[in-house]
């Protein structure tokens, strides 16, 4: 089971360096998002990965850290639930419209916490 946290852990790092490299990158999946109901379809990755996370935890090298990882993505995903379609899509919105500079930096710091994740698994 520690391998799929790993695998979760590489793709993470490798999602967050194409956003450094290349922010118009996440501004073009948010807006692919925007539509219908894709918009709750980071909160269903969320819950998922979160679940993974939890069952995993006990296999890993650091096992607290995983788990922390697991419960802060199940809650997120189920508070994204709880939020109206339009205010979400708002939230996308907005953040799709961070400067280039500012959405490096969080593509960098994704990939500095897939990192983690992996070093945990």
């Amino acid at each position: 089971m520690e391998k799929a946290i790993l695998i979760i852990g590489v793709a993470l790092v490798l999602w967050g360096l194409l956003i450094a490299i290349r922010p118009h990158t996440l501004r073009t999946t948010i807006h692919v998002m925007e539509k219908g109901l894709l918009v709750y379809a980071p909160a269903a990755v969320r819950i998922v990965l979160g679940v993974v996370f939890l069952l995993a935890a006990r296999d890993c090298r650091v096992p607290w850290l995983i788990v922390a990882f697991g419960i802060i993505m199940f809650v997120a995903g189920v508070v994204m639930f709880m939020i109206r379609p339009g205010r979400l899509r708002s939230f996308l919105h907005w953040w799709a419209e961070r400067s280039m500079p500012t959405l490096r930096i969080l593509g960098v710091t994704g990939a500095a916490i897939g990192g983690l994740i992996a070093w945990a698994a």
